[in-house]
This record gives C-alpha cells, sequence and structure tokens, in this order.
C-alpha cells in the first residue's frame, strides 16, 4: 500500500506537493497501516459479494486483489471468503468464483514457497512452472 508521509515541517510551504498534516497522529504507523490492510481487505470482500456472478467484474476483482493486497493472511482470508460466498446453501455453487477462490489459496501458496518459510501449504510445480498442485493444511 502506498502511504503519503508529511517530511515537511509546518512552516514549509515551499514546496507544494507535501503534505502537512495539522492533526497530530494518535496511533503509531504500524497501527494505521494495519487498520488500512484490514479496512481494504473488507473492501476487496465486499466487493467479491457484488461481483458473484459476473466474470468480467469477478476477473477485474481478482487482478485489484492480486495486484494490491500484499498480505498472505488478507489474501487467504479472501480465498475463504469466495468460496463461501461460491458455496452458498440457496443456490447451485458459482464456478467462477470457486475459481477465484483456488487462485488466491494458490497465490498464499506461492507466498509461502517463495519466503522460505515451513507454511500450511504445499504446492506440486511442473516444469513449465504452472501449479498443478493441491493444498495440504497441517504442520
Amino acid at each position: 500500500l502506498p502511504v503519503l508521509e508529511s517530511t515537511a515541517s509546518s512552516g514549509d510551504l515551499s514546496r507544494p506537493h507535501h503534505i502537512v498534516s495539522v492533526v497530530p497522529n494518535r496511533y503509531p504507523r504500524w497501527f494505521t497501516l494495519s487498520h488500512i490492510e484490514s479496512q481494504q481487505c473488507e473492501l476487496a470482500s465486499t466487493m467479491l459479494t457484488a461481483a458473484k456472478g459476473d466474470s468480467r467484474r469477478l476477473e477485474t476483482v481478482l487482478e485489484s486483489i492480486q495486484k494490491n493486497i500484499h498480505s498472505s493472511s488478507h489474501i487467504f482470508k479472501l480465498a475463504q471468503d469466495a468460496f463461501k460466498i461460491a458455496t452458498l446453501m440457496d443456490s447451485l455453487p458459482d464456478i467462477t468464483l470457486l475459481k477465484v477462490s483456488l487462485e488466491l489459496g494458490l497465490q498464499v501458496c506461492k507466498h509461502i514457497v517463495a519466503s522460505g518459510r515451513n507454511g500450511p501449504a504445499l504446492l506440486a510445480v511442473n516444469t513449465n512452472q504452472s501449479v498443478c498442485g493441491s493444498l495440504v493444511f497441517g504442520t
């Protein structure tokens, strides 16, 4: 997420592209960033719900999530949300939304593998570097 910071002192108005905050910050930067990321995740979940049944809109929402959300835990939550939305009891499963859920889950797996951490995922990758495996949860 891009975060704007004020680097100019409150008396320095010679550089108009800097934003000068008049209100003192009550929360530390890490809290604010975490809160913004959580709000962004909630918005993405709402957008997934609104796009259900419209493959073009779902594709746009998926691309936006993949581009702008970088937290593996938030992406995992969105994958779960997409799965829940796709498999509501009152209707047949939405195949396109299930594919979005799978793509987001695979993105989480890629993040875990790329970070080198032991995580709740295992990927099987073929020689073309395309994912052909499945998620295995556990330690």
